[in-house]
């Protein structure tokens, strides 16, 4: 399929019009005459990950996280990005992004941490601007037909349920935890839509010090997590988007992000 049609039929499902309006999303790099039969899917662009993807024959690479966010001045090796835009040119690798259109996308990060982390009656946290959009973050509850879990039980949910090697709590122990807001990536700035919705637990990340105080000041228990990692959840999801809006096969490229993540000590005994 040439890059043009499968850009046309990705947005068709992931429309850029989802996006934040100081985002980057959509095709970043490469020539829409390009033929593209599978896709690699990553959370970010790295040169190891070029490399990867065109020795497995991957000649697109679509990302969560975009390649290129702030202007490219000039292209050149000293800089991490324009190496990566660099490197997938020479390799003939096109990068795609769909970033904040796919948190708000119904089926995107958002939706994809509720489900993970097993909330019932999940809506979002901010309602969307735009038809079709889920919105920003989601809201549920736990335990509907059963007892709230606890404070430390919920960060061991958390942890657990998401797969990560760290997760950070602030809260007191013995509270119940039945209403619990999610939001992926940095979401220190809507930590207060979580207090006004009623909710009992946030999950986010990248939440700052006074952040923290003062959601703490106002009564509620937090959970941070690694940015990176809490995003990846929705991955698979977006493999399974882009093969329903393409018909092509779409796998998340193992190992492009080597060394990104924190070492889990507990795996290795430290």
């Amino acid at each position: 399929m040439k890059l043009f049609d499968l850009v046309r039929k990705i947005e068709s499902r992931i429309p850029t019009e989802w996006s934040e309006s100081w985002d980057n999303v959509g095709l970043l790099a490469g020539d829409r005459e390009w033929e593209i039969d599978r896709i690699a899917v990553s959370l970010d662009a790295s040169v190891e990950g070029v490399e990867k993807a065109y020795k497995e024959g991957f000649r697109l690479i679509v990302t969560h996280h975009p390649t290129i966010f702030r202007p490219l001045e000039r292209v050149t090796y000293d800089r991490l990005d324009s190496r990566i835009v660099a490197t997938a040119l020479r390799h003939g690798v096109a990068l795609y992004a769909a970033h904040t259109n796919w948190d708000s996308s119904p089926r995107g990060v958002n939706v994809c941490l509720a489900a993970a982390l097993g909330l019932e009656e999940v809506r979002p946290l901010v309602s969307p601007e735009v038809d079709g959009a889920w919105g920003m973050g989601a809201i549920g509850l736990w335990g509907v037909d059963e007892e709230a879990p606890l404070f430390s039980e919920a960060l061991e949910r958390v942890l657990n349920r998401l797969g990560l090697t760290w997760a950070r709590g602030y809260g007191e122990l013995g509270r119940a935890m039945r209403t619990v807001a999610v939001l992926g990536g940095s979401g220190g700035d809507l930590w207060k839509a979580a207090r006004d919705a009623g909710a009992d637990l946030y999950v986010s990340a990248d939440i700052g010090y006074h952040a923290l105080l003062e959601m703490r000041a106002e009564g509620m228990s937090v959970i941070v997590c690694d940015h990176g990692e809490m995003e990846s959840v929705s991955l698979p999801a977006l493999c399974r988007e882009l093969e329903g809006a393409t018909g092509l096969p779409a796998a998340v490229l193992a190992g492009a992000n080597r060394g990104l993540f924190p070492l889990d000590l507990r795996a290795s005994g430290g």
